[in-house]
């Protein structure tokens, strides 16, 4: 099970960075228990590819933008990148438990919904970012097989 994040004391296991955006955590859990903590989903996503892909991981888990600071499962949520929902890491991907309301943040921000392996494919597929390296922030998004501009969002 995931443990609740410490924001403001917690550090991510990817980037580096102090977590201090409560609606935007997320978390891996190995299959002995350690918990690593990550300020957005594009750092887990990052270390699953990375590091992660050593560890025994048994679980993933990411924060609901509507219910936070509440973890869900990583591989059932709901995703949005949108440019005008930021996100820590600056690619714009924000998760929910109910696609309601993912449906609703659409609406309200535009952008494009995504499962969980579209955001993993987002992710790879965007400029890499390591430890201390926030070249992120500013990485333009195109959901996986989209190649339409989303810039009018």
């Amino acid at each position: 099970e995931p443990r609740d994040l410490v924001y403001g004391t917690d550090a991510c296991d990817e980037c580096l960075m102090g977590l201090a955006d409560d609606r935007h955590g997320a978390e891996a859990v190995t299959r002995t228990g350690k918990v690593y903590t990550f300020d957005s989903i594009e750092c887990l996503a990052r270390f699953l590819d990375s590091e992660g892909a050593d560890q025994p991981v048994h679980s993933v888990w990411v924060t609901d933008f509507a219910d936070f600071p509440n973890l869900i499962p990583a591989e059932s949520a709901h995703y949005l990148v949108s440019e005008t929902l930021p996100s820590p890491m600056g690619m714009g991907l924000t998760a929910f438990g109910r696609m309601a309301d993912r449906d609703g943040a659409v609406n309200s921000f535009g952008g494009d919904a995504l499962d969980w392996e579209q955001v993993r494919t987002l992710v790879r597929d965007a400029a890499p970012m390591g430890p201390g390296n926030h070249g992120g922030h500013s990485v333009a998004v195109t959901p996986p097989g989209d190649e339409s501009d989303h810039s009018a969002h």
